[in-house]
């Protein structure tokens, strides 16, 4: 069995609130990254998406801020497109 999720909702009579602000923006980048003949962001070339990026780390007796930044170098050193 197929199970559908609906018609698509006309959010053209939406009423979005102050907090909603960066969802009218992120619309905006992506219709214009559309627009341009482009990709929106986040959208590799053949389709697939990247997975939101987490820096997770156990901090003892070191300042929180101070350990995420060196984590955050460490994979971002290790990663593929760090040389280019």
């Amino acid at each position: 069995a197929v199970e559908s999720q609906g018609a698509i909702h006309d959010r053209s009579t939406e009423t979005l609130g102050v907090s909603d602000v960066a969802i009218a923006v992120y619309r905006r980048m992506l219709l214009g990254a559309l627009d341009a003949g482009g990709r929106p962001p986040g959208l590799k070339a053949n389709g697939a998406g990247d997975p939101p990026l987490a820096v997770d780390s156990v901090i003892r007796g070191e300042s929180w801020r101070e350990s995420w930044r060196e984590v955050d170098a460490r994979r971002r050193a290790g990663s593929a497109w760090a040389g280019a």
